[in-house]
């Protein structure tokens, strides 16, 4: 028992797993070349040498003990695995030349004198498919090490998605029936399970580090939607835009020729909205409005008392409704009437080819989130 642990605790090193990733490598390489080179004499049926071939075959890949353990660190660091495409050739390069001295170096010491020869002439005997087959391991090599990472990081993703969608469903549980409703209605429109249907395709498209930047928005969203202590908690406007900015970032990974642009002015930035009063509005123009090259604007202004809250996007005229009532629409007339009562107001329009949803309520001063 004690061996064991004493063993697990010296595994915890990287440099050991290093050490053995290496040695694994080259028995690996050895017992396969040596073997078919057994089975390749035994078929001919001539003589041969079993140790000699054992030890040429062993001395052949011997340099890969050495020189895998520090390319699969190389590539298994950030450095490496977050660089661009031509970042990752440029590092492979500098790798396979480096690694090409290091084996040049091992004949000199270490290969040609334990085979009893001069190094130039031990050198020249090798053949070019020598020299491909030890390229073809290099790029084995690196593609194993970069391969790890990204399935290690997918795995975190996956959990971390996980993890999120257990804390959501608990909060739901905790809840009272009047804010779990309120919750569903927020999430409706199915953007949880579209959202994660998202990561797990960044995933599989190999796109790692586009899906750890989703999954951060993703959690921050998911905050602020289950943040709230009751359905018509207020906080102030410039605390609503960030989460509105943080959803509309995270749809811009499935819509990149998605743009934004915000005219908020600064009396206005202050006031009291609902929380997540935008968030069946901005979702309603990805289940209702064009796809790809949507344009969406967000303004907001005071008038006689008022705050005029303005969320406008891209609509052909023929498929814009400024007179059914979907469910987005219901819920924030809902949101609006539980805050200010009949004070508030919501009217839809189509101008200047956009479609516009206005809220009209009563301007009050909001308490940060952070109070």
């Amino acid at each position: 028992m004690q061996m064991a642990l004493g063993l697990r605790k010296i595994w915890q090193y990287r440099w050991v797993r290093l050490m053995a990733f290496g040695f694994a490598f080259w028995l690996a390489l050895f017992a396969t070349f040596a073997t078919a080179a057994i089975l390749d004499r035994l078929n001919t049926g001539g003589e041969f040498d079993i140790w000699r071939i054992l030890f040429g075959w062993g001395i052949a890949f011997s340099h890969w003990i050495f020189l895998a353990p520090p390319i699969h660190y190389w590539t298994t660091t950030d450095r490496f695995v977050d660089a661009t495409i031509l970042g990752k050739i440029w590092q492979s390069l500098f790798l396979l030349i480096a690694s090409a001295l290091a084996v040049l170096l091992y004949m000199y010491l270490v290969a040609a004198p334990a085979l009893g020869q001069p190094f130039i002439p031990f050198v020249k005997s090798f053949q070019l498919v020598q020299w491909i087959w030890d390229i073809v391991l290099f790029v084995i090599v690196v593609l194993f090490g970069y391969q790890s990472v990204v399935i290690k990081r997918s795995r975190e993703a996956r959990l971390k998605a996980a993890t999120l969608g257990q804390q959501l469903a608990e909060q739901q549980r905790d809840l009272s029936a009047r804010e779990a409703e309120y919750l569903r209605g927020r999430l409706g429109s199915h953007f949880v399970m579209n959202a994660l249907s998202n990561l797990v395709g960044l995933m599989r498209l190999g796109q790692v580090r586009r899906a750890e930047e989703a999954t951060i928005l993703l959690s921050d969203i998911l905050r602020s939607m289950t943040g709230a202590s009751g359905a018509d908690e207020c906080i102030p406007l410039v605390d609503e835009i960030e989460d509105a900015k943080k959803y509309l970032a995270f749809q811009q990974i499935r819509f990149p020729e998605l743009t934004a642009e915000y005219a908020i002015d600064d009396a206005a930035s202050g006031r009291a909205v609902p929380r997540q009063i935008l968030q069946p509005l901005l979702e309603n123009v990805f289940k209702h409005g064009p796809r790809g090259a949507v344009q969406i604007r967000v303004s907001a202004h005071e008038a006689d008392g008022d705050l005029i809250l303005t969320v406008s996007n891209t609509m052909p005229g023929e498929t814009a409704d400024t007179e059914n009532d979907g469910e987005g629409m219901l819920l924030t007339k809902l949101r609006l009437e539980i805050a200010f009562d009949s004070t508030a107001s919501v009217s839809r329009r189509l101008m200047d080819g956009l479609y516009q949803v206005v809220l009209r309520f009563p301007a009050k001063d909001g308490d940060s989130r952070d109070d």
